[in-house]
């Protein structure tokens, strides 16, 4: 048995005795995989994943694919952060996307000259947390399939081309009341079956429609309500940080001055960033893992 099998195998052997809700393994070489009852998270620089096990696969991802774990930093692999921080942040994406569920997830480090395992407790997750805040407002599916929805358009573009965006949930009769329409709405006299963005066949339209300016208006259960629409808030008070557009600004404003909770996708940089009460709770990186993908061995 050589070092990479004996410290997977210890890992196994740990998150069976804590049962740990997933096993993250971050590789730059191969390792042999020892048969568990424990989800395996797996991101890789080189070789990848069968098709099998790829993330698009599972039916709680459904059509989002590798692109929703692209947002975990290109220096993960290349150990350019501690082991702690990188298993971290590719636990809390994976978590956020609703790829492996809340609780303890040891992570395994894994590099040509080194390894390392680490015991992370999800409930401690700062991003997880400010999730859960929302939740009184706004439903944590309707919440996270907006996040994926930006993540992935962020990811992909549309026509080549990045794409900004910004989603308005819940509080929609004050939010609309606080704005017009630019266009004519796109999404009025649809069925709400084909509006919500919890449903991922409905993202082709969403994507569509991102490219119009102004915001969507979704309601506490995700359905669209209005695309193309402008925000008429006062924004003369609001504080943000040096760089952030002006979408940024209008999302501070309006979750500050409604229950709303705001999603900001960014052109420039394609980060996603989540409002509440006028302040910035999340925030996303638009960094990527080639090849990740879950399996049960």
């Amino acid at each position: 048995m050589d070092r990479k099998e004996a410290v997977y195998r210890a890992a196994v052997e740990l998150a069976e005795s804590v049962s740990a809700c997933a096993i993250l393994l971050l590789t730059e070489v191969p390792v042999d995989t020892a048969p568990t009852s424990v989800p395996v998270l797996i991101c890789s620089e080189g070789g990848g994943l069968s098709p099998e096990h790829q993330l698009s696969r599972r039916p709680s991802i459904d059509r989002c694919g590798n692109s929703l774990m692209d947002v975990a930093r290109d220096d993960v692999l290349a150990m350019g952060r501690s082991a702690m921080s990188a298993v971290s942040t590719v636990a809390d994406v994976a978590a956020l996307i609703g790829a492996i569920e809340e609780g303890l997830v040891v992570g395994i480090m894994a590099t040509h000259s080194s390894e390392a395992i680490v015991l992370y407790d999800l409930s401690e997750s700062a991003i997880l947390r400010a999730l859960e805040e929302c939740t009184e407002r706004v439903g944590r599916d309707v919440l996270r399939s907006a996040i994926n929805f930006a993540i992935t358009l962020g990811y992909e573009g549309r026509e080549g081309k990045r794409v900004g965006t910004m989603l308005v949930i819940g509080d929609s009769e004050e939010v609309l009341r606080r704005s017009h329409q630019l266009i004519l709405n796109p999404f009025e006299g649809h069925p709400e079956q084909e509006r919500t963005i919890t449903n991922p066949k409905n993202w082709e339209t969403l994507k569509e429609f991102a490219q119009l300016d102004g915001a969507f208006i979704l309601d506490e259960r995700g359905v669209a309500l209005a695309a193309g629409r402008y925000l008429d808030v006062d924004a003369r008070s609001v504080t943000v940080a040096k760089g952030f557009g002006g979408r940024h600004v209008s999302a501070a404003a309006i979750t500050r001055d409604t229950n709303a909770i705001a999603v900001v996708l960014s052109e420039s940089a394609g980060r996603v960033r989540v409002f509440k009460d006028g302040h910035m709770i999340i925030e996303i990186p638009p960094k990527k893992i080639e090849k990740c993908g879950q399996v049960r061995v």
